[in-house]
């Protein structure tokens, strides 16, 4: 394919995703807006045909997905343009965004696995997009692999309710909610979760994602995670439930966020520390919606709004700081040519306004005040802290808990994000000799737009939560129709708790109190008269030299230490000598790996199951033919018992 070529399908794929994201899109706001919107072609798929239905909960995640979309589309063009790829993948660009809106869409059981196996099978593609690389070959079949099981999961559980379901649609109303079992629940939330990237199925996360292209890792670790969500809103959460099932979400939720936090604080891939933190803002979520779960079956109906309100706005927050997290971070890595934080540095002036928008990503992923992500997590801990002393005793066990659980998190987060802005971005320049990569027009001015698009939405939605308020209002009425849903102003306010908070008046409060003291500070320098730079002491070496400041390593250290036992950092160090006497080193390497112990515990359970299960199936194979005319004659005993 030549160059020109190349150009229009690059186009034509961009303007397509463009489009279909625009489509869906709009369709979202028309149902918010209080429109009806179905279709129904009965010949169109086999079997089942075609029947979708948009309502506010579909709404809510395909405006979400659409959002994302937009970025991605335009922020192709520049990424694409540098790395060529194949027609093939940019072909299936459109067909995974819009596979995506397709599953919230779904109407029956029959079009939900339909379009979820269509978002998985082109995800697995784009996943494998660099498929001669033997890393993304392992992060693709590992992919692939999770994803299966957690379809197989899914169909289990949901076929059973089709099966009770006198109509075949999930529509929240139907039969099927009479019928959701305990082990129904499990499956469905363990399917659900894992495509959410949660624990324990989520060690495909951190090997797809950074393997992946930066637009595709943006919409799977931006759009594609929440569907997983979408699954457990609409299938685990939309009738009766029991006071255990929301004990498992918060101890999936929190178990995690407090794995993916301690991951991504010693990760120094900058595109699996951010799937990291996916992992770990999903649990987050999912938390939330446990403890909406809990307290809603325990009748604190006041206080479990509040937890839903925070699952919902964290939502909203987590996909606008995360697609600008992947989406600078691969203007930076390509600024840089490298993904590896410690050769990274003064990308700042390398790189200004991808640099500027992953600071305001990293501030969204800290949860604390002026990013995306405060606003939800403030509410989920609301949540947590208000548990009455008359409360069952299950609640004044596990909400104390998760509180300390939850504070160990953002703890943990905020040094994780702490380091990979001031290693990566703000640190003097490890690498000599990079410098400004030119690249065409178009490709430039498309990742600044999609950079510029998504700064500006972090900050409104950081600062002006109410936004929003329409269509949380909107999902909030159709979730808990009989509820008081806050009140998301100028103020977050909920009357009933006596609290209130202006996320605007802490923005104007935290920047008019910067300015102030800045201004102060550079008077009373102007009056003292200013320091003239001197060297520091450093036994007469001269000035530092780059390697002597911090690492991603270096600056993890403590807490690594700390944790050591969950996280399983191993480190070694080659070392050759040029005498025998090993007196006189020629070449030292220093390598640190780390293990996987919620995947390397599965994998090995799995893995010894299945070679129990082998060792039966052999012994059940001995050679005697008069034994396999039993088991002839018993597998169509069992035929006519099941058929008959």
């Amino acid at each position: 394919m030549n160059a020109s070529s190349y150009r229009i399908w690059l186009l034509a794929s961009s303007v397509f995703t463009l489009g279909i994201a625009f489509a869906g899109g709009w369709l979202a706001i028309a149902t918010l807006n209080g429109a009806h919107l179905s279709l129904n072609v009965n010949w169109l798929l086999p079997l089942a045909g075609l029947h979708l239905r948009i309502d506010p909960l579909s709404a809510l995640f395909d405006l979400l997905t659409a959002t994302i979309a937009v970025a991605a589309a335009i922020y192709m063009i520049a990424y694409f343009g540098r790395h060529v790829t194949t027609r093939f993948t940019l072909a299936l660009m459109p067909v995974f965004v819009a596979a995506m809106l397709l599953v919230p869409m779904a109407a029956t059981y029959y079009d939900f696995w339909f379009f979820w196996e269509i978002m998985a099978v082109t995800s697995a593609a784009l996943v494998l997009t660099n498929y001669r690389d033997s890393a993304t070959r392992n992060a693709g079949l590992y992919y692939i692999a999770y994803t299966q099981v957690g379809f197989a999961l899914i169909l289990a559980s949901t076929a059973y309710l089709n099966a009770h379901s006198t109509t075949g649609f999930l529509d929240g109303s139907g039969s099927h909610l009479a019928v959701l079992s305990n082990t129904v629940f499990v499956l469905s939330l363990l399917g659900f979760t894992s495509k959410a990237g949660l624990l324990p199925l989520s060690s495909w996360l951190q090997l797809a994602h950074p393997e992946a292209p930066t637009p595709v890792s943006a919409l799977m670790s931006a759009a594609m995670v929440n569907i997983g969500i979408y699954g457990a809103l609409r299938i685990d959460l939309a009738g009766p439930q029991q006071s255990w099932w929301g004990v498992l979400m918060i101890a999936i939720g929190l178990a995690s966020a407090l794995y993916g936090a301690l991951h991504a604080l010693i990760s120094s891939d900058i595109k699996r520390l951010l799937a990291f933190s996916t992992s770990e803002n999903l649990g987050i979520i999912i938390t939330a919606l446990g403890a909406y779960e809990l307290l809603r079956t325990t009748h604190f109906v006041i206080v479990a709004e509040i937890a839903l309100a925070g699952a919902i706005l964290h939502l909203i927050g987590h996909a606008l700081f995360k697609s600008l997290a992947f989406i600078s971070a691969g203007q930076l890595i390509d600024q840089s040519s490298t993904r590896d934080l410690n050769r990274m540095g003064n990308m700042i002036r390398r790189a200004r306004l991808a640099s500027t928008g992953y600071g305001v990503a990293s501030l969204g992923a800290t949860g604390l005040p002026l990013g995306a992500g405060f606003i939800g997590e403030w509410l989920l801990l609301q949540a947590l802290i208000h548990t009455s002393t008359s409360a069952p005793i299950l609640l004044r066990i596990v909400m104390p808990i998760a509180v300390a659980l939850l504070a160990l998190t953002v703890g943990l987060k905020v040094a994780a994000m702490t380091k990979a802005f001031g290693i990566g971005v703000l640190s003097r320049q490890r690498v000599p000799g990079s410098s400004e990569t030119v690249r065409p027009t178009l490709a430039r001015v498309a990742g600044a737009t999609a950079i510029s698009l998504l700064v500006l939405a972090n900050l409104v939605f950081a600062t002006v939560p109410s936004i929003v308020a329409p269509l949380y209002q909107r999902v909030a009425d159709y979730l808990v129709p009989r509820g008081r849903p806050i009140d998301i102003g100028f103020s977050i306010m909920f009357m009933p708790l006596k609290g209130a908070i202006s996320p605007l008046a802490i923005f104007i409060e935290v920047v008019g109190s910067a300015i102030v003291v800045g201004l102060l500070v550079e008077r009373h320098i102007r009056l003292q008269g200013r320091i003239p730079s001197a060297d520091l002491w450093n036994c007469g070496g001269g000035a530092p030299r780059i390697r002597m400041q911090y690492n991603s390593a270096s600056f993890a250290q403590p807490l690594e230490t700390i944790f050591g036992n969950a996280l399983r950092v191993q480190e070694h160090t080659d070392v050759d000598h040029a005498d025998p006497s090993g007196l006189i080193v020629t070449t030292m390497v220093y390598r640190r790996s780390r293990a996987d112990i919620i995947a390397t515990t599965l994998h090995r359970l799995v893995g010894a199951i299945i070679g129990q299960g082998s060792s039966l199936v052999r012994r059940a194979h001995p050679g005697n033919i008069r034994l396999y005319i039993l088991y002839g004659a018993i597998g169509l005993l069992i035929i006519f018992m099941v058929t008959r």
